[in-house]
């Protein structure tokens, strides 16, 4: 009758000990959808907040490893428009904004 009994003592460890593996992997599972949900959690970056917060909007977003930028014109921090009539000075003023999108994600136009 002893080896019966160690049967059962054996089966019964090794049902515990695959209960806990199954745990590690469902722990470590977990553990990583929680970091791909942060990495993929929104950074938004408001370049004239005053404006952007009336009209609804973020110049930037930055989702994992995307920066999405909204469309660019030329204006002040009031949301006037600037150099009206002169579109190389228009361009240059909507380059400006872009380099300080990517500047502020420590990203250039060369990336």
């Amino acid at each position: 009758m002893k080896i019966p009994t160690l049967y059962l003592v054996l089966f019964s460890l090794s049902i515990a000990i695959l209960s806990c593996e199954q745990k590690e992997k469902q722990i470590a599972s977990v553990k990583e959808e929680k970091k791909l949900l942060n990495a993929e959690k929104p950074q938004y970056f408001l370049l004239r907040p005053e404006v952007e917060k009336a009209y609804g909007y973020a110049h930037a977003v930055k989702i994992g490893n995307e920066i999405k930028i909204s469309g660019a014109v030329s204006m002040d921090d009031e949301g006037n428009p600037t150099a009206v009539g002169d579109l190389e000075q228009q361009m240059k003023n909507c380059y400006a904004d872009l380099e300080k999108i990517l500047n502020h994600y420590g990203c250039t136009f060369d990336d």
